[in-house]
């Protein structure tokens, strides 16, 4: 886990967090931390960073409370953990970026794309895009280039032809020249994040649930409604200019979902996408990876009507 985690240091009920990495997705969570959302709800909230395969193993061992990543937690509870996801803040955010020059992405077959890790997010995220473009996995060539900089350079350098990158990322790479081609959204819905936690906690500390929740839809409120009180907030956790902190704001904010609901589309292909990559073939209903019981209790409290589509 990072040692730069975040931590209110008022008095209240411990929740840790954690987020597989330091990116605008993660927006709400810091929101409902530095506008004091969790911390009206009771709760003392640390957000520490930490990889996907620790806080699996953290909330199995019960050293973490809750994670907001949403895709990789629907592969852990299809691989068998105990993890329901309990509300989702942000859609599919990825997008393809490529080198001037390139103008499709069928030209990307035979060339070098660049992801953080083989097998991360962005990674499986790209495969299914090039897959509904009859590319294979195999006919392109993957590079594991490490964080948002190192990715942008390897394009930019000439060892990568593209590089798959999060809406908060694209403003980065467009400021060096780089192009973005596709919004994965549109054929891959894979919704980056949310909370999940495990089942024992849903059973046993069902109001912590519902407070942890209420205050992301909060923060998902403000971060909606709010320009001017949220950019600061993405200044300080993505280390950003004020003018680049703007531009991620403007060009993110349809990211985000307005009251804590995915809807049914997305969590499907999500499921169907994880069934695939893990080999699963028997059927999975939602309630074996979603309870979205405390949510929609919550939403009844703030009086907030979901959109008929809203998976259940």
């Amino acid at each position: 886990m990072s040692a730069t985690a975040e931590t209110t240091s008022l008095p209240g009920e411990r929740v840790v967090f954690a987020l597989p990495s330091v990116a605008g997705v993660f927006a709400p969570q810091h929101i409902a931390l530095e506008r004091g959302f969790f911390r009206e709800e009771g709760l003392n909230v640390e957000l520490p960073v930490a990889r996907s395969n620790l806080i699996a193993a953290g909330l199995s061992a019960g050293e973490i409370d809750y994670t907001g990543s949403f895709s990789p937690s629907v592969r852990n509870t299809l691989s068998g953990l105990p993890i329901r996801i309990v509300a989702a803040t942000t859609r599919a955010t990825r997008q393809v970026v490529v080198a001037p020059g390139i103008q499709s992405i069928e030209q990307l077959r035979g060339q070098t794309i660049a992801v953080g890790v083989i097998g991360d997010g962005p990674y499986n995220a790209g495969v299914l895009a090039l897959a509904h473009f009859g590319i294979g996995p195999d006919e392109v060539t993957w590079m594991g280039a490490g964080g948002t900089t190192e990715r942008i350079l390897a394009v930019q350098q000439g060892a990568a032809q593209a590089v798959i990158l999060g809406s908060s990322e694209v403003p980065g790479a467009k400021a060096v020249g780089l192009v973005p081609i596709l919004h994965l959204n549109e054929i891959a819905p894979l919704p980056e994040g949310g909370a999940a936690t495990t089942v024992r906690k849903i059973e046993t500390q069902r109001d912590q649930v519902k407070r942890v929740v209420r205050a992301l839809v909060r923060a998902l409120q403000y971060l909606k409604s709010n320009r001017e009180g949220s950019i600061p907030i993405l200044m300080q956790f993505l280390s950003l200019s004020r003018e680049t902190a703007e531009e991620v704001y403007d060009a993110t904010l349809s990211d985000f979902v307005d009251d804590g609901t995915i809807d049914e589309r997305s969590l499907r292909y999500t499921i169907e996408s994880e069934k695939k990559q893990l080999g699963l073939t028997a059927d999975v209903t939602t309630d074996q990876v979603t309870d979205f019981g405390p949510l929609y209790e919550v939403l009844g409290e703030m009086g907030i009507t979901p959109a008929p589509d809203s998976a259940r």
